[in-house]
């Protein structure tokens, strides 16, 4: 697959931190509350129009779940369930689901909706 940074993504009110270690790239991106998103552009959709999506997080809240609505090319996909991933903020993991995607360039949003600290972003792996 391919790697995607959350670091180099587009993001509203979201913030590319450092301050937990255990990240690719050179940070992860902070989601601090409802509606804050990161997006992904210019991902390869290849040629075969079904594509996994591979996110790496991480996630501390007390709920145990951080509700995300993910948008492919605008087009709601549903919400994923961003589990709890440790006791602390450096423990990272993936989650995935699958879902259609245009032949070459997509984007890909993911927005939190719940208003509670969303997920340490760290990257997107698209595979098909």
């Amino acid at each position: 697959g391919v790697l995607y940074e959350a670091e180099d993504a587009i993001m509203w009110l979201g913030k590319v931190k450092k301050a937990f270690p255990g990240f690719t790239g050179s940070g992860y991106v902070h989601m601090a509350k409802r509606n804050d998103w990161v997006e992904f552009q210019n991902v390869d959709g290849n040629d075969s129009g079904r594509c996994k999506f591979t996110f790496r997080y991480s996630a501390k809240n007390s709920n145990g779940e951080i509700p995300c609505e993910i948008t492919i090319n605008g087009e709601s996909k549903g919400i994923m369930i961003f589990p709890r991933t440790g006791t602390n903020w450096d423990s990272y993991s993936t989650d995935s689901f699958e879902s259609d995607c245009l032949p070459g360039k997509n984007v890909v949003r993911v927005t939190v909706r719940k208003n509670i600290f969303g997920p340490h972003m760290d990257n997107l792996v698209v595979s098909s």
